[in-house]
């Protein structure tokens, strides 16, 4: 079962390392780093404001405790909001506690 996923990481990393490159505007903050998913504007925006732009915020664990590992943090919210607090950044720092990268997405949500 463990297999299944693997590929899945070795294909969302580098991804990831992509994104990083290219998008100038990433924002770092107290040790995160936060891209925005299609910084050209994401597809079928209907607007300008933050909920119409996707981001990623990047946890990384210390090199010392860092296990190469990643997970992908996709927060709850009810189709409404994303509780990002409680299960996007606690739950990447918690990952982190254990050496592991967390990749907390902000997603959009349909049209209410």
């Amino acid at each position: 079962m463990m297999h299944k996923y693997l590929w899945l990481t070795a294909l969302f990393i580098p991804f990831v390392i992509g994104l990083t490159a290219q998008n100038t505007k990433a924002q770092v903050v107290a040790g995160r780093k936060t891209i925005l998913v299609w910084p050209n504007g994401a597809p079928g925006a209907k607007g300008d404001t933050p909920a119409d732009k996707p981001d990623l915020t990047i946890f990384l664990p210390p090199q010392a405790k860092a296990t190469e590992t990643g997970v992908l943090v996709c927060p709850g919210g009810g189709y409404s909001h994303e509780a990002m607090d409680k299960e996007g950044y606690k739950v990447a720092e918690w990952l982190n506690s254990f050496g592991v990268a967390a990749f907390v997405l902000k997603y959009r949500h349909g049209e209410r």
